[in-house]
């Protein structure tokens, strides 16, 4: 039996969003995967074509569960997939997950390292004492200060640019 564990539901679907040339299937990475995830990318039925990409590879992971839950591959392919998709979009979503304001109710720095802090009037380079909860204001390169004011929200620093330092 070919597939059949969804009721062929998640092939109709992407050949619904996809097109009926553009086929799911499983084997992601190899020579027909490529093909077919640059024509969903071409045809970006989302409007965004990482959103499309993404959508196109999850009915690809979708089709080789399929596929080996029903017999007809085994855990090999199945897992070379599962591989393959977590390599791309996981680290994907490492490197483009947005560094964000925390507030201090929802929770502290769990370590002593530099953070940025604000307490709703002003941002500051801070080092956190997280044993003593204290924020120390980085005044200048030698001097630094205790925050008297309450901090409200706060972030780890962000990563420096990739790519040519000059």
């Amino acid at each position: 039996m070919s597939g059949g564990h969804f009721d062929y539901a998640n092939d109709f679907a992407s050949a619904e969003i996809f097109g009926d040339d553009c086929c799911a299937n499983y084997g992601m990475g190899d020579k027909n995967y490529l093909k077919s995830v640059k024509k969903a990318i071409a045809k970006n039925p989302l409007d965004n074509e990482t959103l499309s990409e993404l959508a196109f590879d999850v009915f690809c992971l979708l089709h080789s569960y399929d596929w080996y839950i029903c017999g007809d591959t085994g855990i090999e392919d199945y897992d070379t997939d599962v591989r393959f998709f977590k390599e791309k979009w996981l680290k994907y979503a490492a490197d483009v997950a947005p560094v964000r304001w925390i507030p201090v109710t929802e929770r502290l720095p769990e370590a002593r390292d530099f953070y940025l802090a604000t307490t709703g009037n002003a941002v500051y380079y801070c080092d956190y004492l997280a044993g003593a909860n204290q924020w120390w204001a980085i005044v200048d390169c030698v001097d630094d200060e205790l925050l008297t004011e309450n901090v409200t929200h706060w972030m780890p620093l962000p990563e420096p640019p990739k790519g040519e330092t000059e």
